[in-house]
């Protein structure tokens, strides 16, 4: 099965895509776009401003399921919590 995994580098997405790839799954990590990719298959996304469906829809393309790991504790500019917790993974 394709999944995507939002969040794939932080402390709960790490410890899911290991599980994921050991179960046979093929994953596409979502990194930050400011971060370089650190594996096959991760997709650049930016929960603060992908808050649309057009965003999301290609990069679907393909996928089976869609697992959201992301999560942030403290609001920001840069991270709002509006934005991380609502309005990206309903755009989802």
């Amino acid at each position: 099965m394709h999944i995507l995994l939002t969040g794939s580098t932080g402390f709960i997405g790490q410890t899911l895509r290991q599980a994921l790839e050991h179960a046979g799954h093929q994953v596409h990590g979502g990194v930050s776009p400011h971060r370089a990719p650190e594996a096959p298959g991760q997709v650049p996304m930016d929960f603060a401003r992908d808050t649309t469906p057009e965003v999301w829809l290609p990069r679907l393309q393909g996928i089976d399921a869609v697992v959201n790991a992301v999560g942030v504790l403290r609001d920001s500019p840069a991270r709002p919590i509006d934005a991380v917790h609502q309005h990206t993974p309903c755009a989802l």
